[in-house]
């Protein structure tokens, strides 16, 4: 199991990924266009990945697309929150939006909650898993 942050920070869980083998790469892009474009290369590239449990809220749409086009066979979108602060805003507003298109164009596994309208999906195709970007 490997991690890929969206920060240079340490974060709480590190010592133990690395105590159980997992690996932590990073992308610092703050540009969500650039975020976009890195997690696909990165991907692409590092084509061991099968499957991506994206767990960002809504800048998941975003991180799905980018590992759909890299090949990855299994995306899945997860996310504990039950509102954002982007919903007081028009632009807030049209952001959710877009990216809940996003996610429910490109994840092949829903989690009910915020996201995805209290809806459950199912897991499918989840075999052969050779490595797991979390």
């Amino acid at each position: 199991f490997d991690f890929l942050y969206f920060t240079d920070k340490r974060c709480d869980y590190d010592d133990e990924i690395i105590s159980l083998g997992g690996e932590i790469y990073r992308i610092t892009e703050k540009s969500t266009l650039r975020r976009t474009y890195g997690i696909y290369k990165f991907l692409k590239y590092n084509n061991s990945f099968y499957a991506v449990h994206s767990h960002t809220l809504f800048n998941t749409g975003f991180n799905l697309l980018a590992s759909y086009f890299a090949g990855c066979k299994i995306r899945i979108a997860h996310s504990h929150n039950t509102s954002d602060a982007n919903d007081t805003s028009f632009v807030g507003r049209l952001y959710q939006k877009s990216t809940k298109i996003l996610i429910n164009l490109f994840c092949n596994c829903f989690k009910t909650n915020i996201l995805y309208g209290y809806k459950y999906f199912s897991f499918r195709n989840f075999c052969n898993v050779k490595s797991t970007i979390v």
